[in-house]
């Protein structure tokens, strides 16, 4: 059985943005929309979320969420604004 991954709220920011959209985003759109520090930010966060399995790459280099593979995942969480929260902290 595979280890789940533990994603960073960052990766799931973007995971999330990326189930919101529903469309194919590259690394750069990414980056500038969730305002992120460069795209090399991005490309590691994307390929985080790829490698577990989220995300699936196109041929041109674009990225999409995979909205059932991580819904388990989101579960766990609640979004403040931009602040993604693990859910037990209001325990």
């Amino acid at each position: 059985m595979k280890n789940k991954p533990k994603l960073t709220e960052t990766t799931l920011r973007i995971y999330t943005y990326m189930v919101l959209k529903r469309d194919w985003i590259g690394v750069r759109e990414l980056q500038r929309e969730l305002k992120l520090s460069s795209p090399g930010l991005a490309s590691y966060h994307l390929t985080k979320l790829l490698e577990a399995g989220f995300v699936e790459r196109s041929r041109d280099g674009k990225y999409r969420a995979k909205p059932e593979a991580g819904a388990e995942i989101l579960k766990g969480f609640v979004q403040l604004g931009r602040l993604i929260i693990p859910r037990y902290a209001f325990y």
